[in-house]
């Protein structure tokens, strides 16, 4: 069952935060082009009994996609800090009790044509990002969508909203049946 907390509302922003070649959601250029990272990523997991805390993505790579709140682990920032601020920025939850969850590997294969500065050779590819997902407690807030989210749901796990980004379904199957203490999680 799909309960929206803010259902069909957009955010509509003057303009382009930053220029069209900015970093996007996870660092590197916003089209992914000659992106082969490992780029570190944090997802923030956010469990409400059956159900999961959800945004559709704004940007790319994932653009459109329904995916846990999360984006670049920024520098002298540890994956869980970052994941508390990805929260915040996304959805106006103050998250705690960070607990580590799982790891996801987002490789998309090489790129066809040659890259910039003799990227995309065979055997790369065409954007790799590393993306740590951690279970977070909602401590605070009313979650409304916010920066790279255009809304918002909390979705049973068995029935998630779709398209979905990678490995979605998965985790939050893993981080439902982990919140309902099946199974102990890495904590800080």
């Amino acid at each position: 069952m799909r309960l929206p907390v803010a259902k069909g509302i957009e955010l509509v922003q003057a303009g382009p935060k930053t220029p069209p070649d900015h970093e996007g959601r996870f660092g590197g250029s916003s089209d992914g082009i000659g992106d082969i990272g490992p780029k570190l990523a944090a997802l923030a997991v956010v469990v409400r009994g059956a159900e999961v805390l959800l945004v559709r993505r704004a940007n790319p790579p994932q653009a459109g996609e329904w995916g846990f709140p999360g984006g670049k682990v920024e520098s002298g920032e540890t994956v869980l800090e970052a994941a508390r601020r990805e929260l915040r920025e996304e959805t106006g939850l103050t998250g705690g009790n960070a607990r580590l969850l799982d790891v996801i590997d987002l490789i998309q294969p090489e790129l066809s044509a040659p890259a910039p500065l003799g990227r995309g050779r065979p055997g790369r590819a065409r954007l790799h990002h590393l993306m740590v997902a951690v279970r977070l407690d909602w401590l605070a807030g009313e979650p409304a969508p916010a920066d790279d989210a255009l809304e918002l749901c909390w979705a049973e796990a068995a029935q998630l909203p779709g398209p979905l980004c990678a490995d979605v379904a998965r985790v939050a199957r893993a981080a439902v049946k982990r919140a309902q203490g099946n199974t102990k999680l890495i904590s800080s």
